[in-house]
């Protein structure tokens, strides 16, 4: 497989996820990975494998290996929050879609948090959310236009 061939299954199979259409990303970003061992493919396809196949500890483990060779790279926090999501684990997934955004301002990331809803940070994140402090803080940041 040419270098060009494999680009163009590479970016067919992102596009597809981005698309929704993770089957078809699947069978793209496998083909790919016989060929060539990157990060993003591994991040790309473990969601796909979490989605699809509902394999979700071998999809966590792909995305850690992405992260461990590109720890500033926050497409591998964006699906790896994915997975989580998909597997259930709705506090991991927002908790990796945070330190995604610590990288970078991605769309896509703010687009997932939206979409599973999200609360900010308490003022004191030392405390838990329900302290009082935390509570009331809160509103008077909030009346004050500061949050």
């Amino acid at each position: 497989m040419s270098d060009k061939e494999l680009a163009d299954l590479i970016s067919q199979g992102v596009e597809a996820v981005e698309d929704g259409d993770t089957a078809f990303g699947l069978v793209c970003l496998e083909k790919a990975s016989m060929h060539y061992k990157a990060p993003i493919i591994c991040s790309y396809l473990a969601y796909c494998i979490a989605k699809e196949r509902c394999q979700f500890e071998e999809a966590i483990s792909l995305c850690k290996e992405a992260m461990v060779e590109e720890p500033a790279d926050s497409m591998h926090y964006l699906n790896l929050g994915r997975v989580y999501v998909v597997s259930g684990q709705k506090k991991e997934a927002i908790r990796m879609f945070r330190n995604g955004l610590l990288f970078e301002d991605n769309k896509l990331i703010r687009e997932e948090l939206n979409r599973i809803g999200w609360r900010d940070l308490p003022p004191i994140p030392a405390l838990g959310r329900e302290h009082s402090l935390n509570k009331y803080l809160g509103i008077v940041l909030k009346k004050l236009r500061l949050r």
